[in-house]
């Protein structure tokens, strides 16, 4: 049978658990996260974590097998480009992307990924046409998930009547003899004692279940995002700013200069996102080229990119972060550091002044406060998810309430600069006037929005 992972620390852990039977040994951690512990108390841990071990060895049921039939497939496939078959370009730009945080490494990082990879999808191909029996493990985390619907897709030609495939799912939890309940984020946290009594807890897939995954695939090829999760338990295209919320949050908690790794920590252990270091990196480095963050120090040679002091910007209280900005700063905040930032919403957002002013004025046409809205230029909403109204311009055409199925939600308020796109088109015509103001605001109210 052939075993499928998704990363190396799972066939890591899958080559420990086949053929062992006994007592390993190995490294021991001890987290404190207050005071001090004395080295017979460390001494105490240890031994407490080695008999748990003994034990576990003692008691296993063991994975049979042979370590040539572990396939490891890491290639990463919630992220990048996914609309080539087979294991191509795509992914080599996807991996030296979220390996581009390991700059003196990534190149061989990335040659050795693909060269296992390719391999082990050659000989899976071979002896799953031969008709080998195939068993994924499958965790929780986007990589696990888009490995095994990828995998189906490359294995249609085969024919899925043909197919014997069975799936492994990580539990969402466990007991352990001593009442500790343990959570996993993946199957390289398996103690690989455990292997064995899981594999017996697979579940065969029927064919038409087999068709309906590699299918999916199929949509997400099309939809081709730069992201994918799992949410709800369903696979989904997202957007590449998914994550940032998290990152924002704990961001907020840290000083003024803080280390970026202290960052990077802090968002993966509160946060079971089931995504690694490299993507949360690079979303930083994204905010650093936005003006959010400073680079204050460089990282040592062969360290990540994120071994490395950060330090935050200011802007003024205006959401506009235009260098044209006309906000008056406070001497205080002049000496704190705080400044405008140039827009990504450029030269639309400057005609009008600053997108305050935007805001502000649709704000008072809705609540009837003016009679018009001129189009100096008009401004399109542009729906970057279903809960934003969708591909609607208030360029002098009316705004019609098509049913529950247009969520109008923050098409002004909340989303500038990131969930809202701004352009200027030509038109001479007023944007909105009195006659169009009460429909569009009945669907804004009724869909929430009672702060205008």
């Amino acid at each position: 049978m052939l075993e499928v992972v998704f990363s190396d620390s799972a066939a890591g852990t899958m080559a420990v658990a086949i053929g062992h039977k006994g007592f390993l040994g190995g490294a021991t951690s001890v987290i404190i996260s207050d005071g001090t512990v004395s080295k017979e108390e460390i001494e105490k841990f240890q031994h407490q974590a080695e008999e748990r071990e003994r034990s576990g060895w003692e008691n296993a049921i063991p994975l049979e097998g042979n370590r040539k039939d572990i396939v490891n497939l890491p290639l990463a496939l919630s992220v990048g480009n996914i609309s080539e078959a087979g294991i191509c370009l795509e992914r080599e730009s996807a991996l030296s992307l979220l390996l581009s945080i390991l700059p003196d490494m990534a190149s061989e990082i990335v040659t050795e990924l693909l060269n296992t990879s390719r391999k082990n999808y050659a000989t899976l191909l071979e002896k799953a046409q031969n008709g080998e029996p195939i068993r994924v493990w499958v965790g929780r985390e986007p990589d696990d998930v888009c490995g095994l619907y990828w995998l189906l897709e490359q294995l249609r030609p085969i024919g899925f009547e043909k197919l014997d495939v069975t799936i492994v799912e990580l539990p969402m939890w466990e007991t352990r003899p001593d009442g500790c309940i343990v959570q996993y984020n993946g199957w390289g946290e398996v103690e690989p004692y455990h292997l064995g009594r899981m594999a017996s807890l697979g579940k065969k897939l029927p064919t038409n279940y087999l068709r309906s995954l590699a299918n999916r695939w199929r949509e997400l090829q099309q939809e081709n995002s730069p992201l994918r999760a799992v949410i709800n338990g369903k696979l989904v295209s997202v957007s590449e700013t998914l994550y940032d919320t998290f990152i924002l949050r704990e961001l907020d908690t840290l000083d003024d200069e803080f280390k970026e790794s202290v960052l990077v920590g802090q968002v993966l252990g509160k946060n079971p996102l089931g995504i690694g270091d490299g993507w949360i990196a690079l979303r930083v480095e994204q905010f650093i080229k936005e003006g959010l963050l400073v680079p204050i120090t460089t990282p040592a040679p062969n360290a990540p990119i994120y071994h490395r002091m950060l330090k935050k910007i200011k802007y003024a209280n205006c959401k506009c972060k235009l260098d044209t900005c006309t906000v008056e700063l406070s001497e205080s905040e002049r000496r704190s550091g705080w400044k405008p930032l140039a827009s990504v919403l450029g030269d639309a957002a400057a005609a009008f002044g600053c997108v305050n002013r935007v805001e502000e004025l649709v704000k008072q046409l809705l609540r009837g406060a003016v009679a018009k809205l001129l189009a100096r230029p008009s401004v399109q909403f542009i729906s970057c998810s279903q809960d934003i109204l969708s591909r609607e311009s208030l360029n002098g055409h009316a705004l019609r309430n098509e049913g529950s199925k247009q969520p109008v939600v923050t098409f002004v308020l909340g989303t500038f600069p990131r969930g809202v796109g701004m352009r200027k088109v030509d038109c001479t015509a007023p944007v909105l006037d009195l006659t169009e103001r009460r429909e569009l605001r009945a669907v804004v109210h009724g869909n929430g929005l009672e702060d205008l």
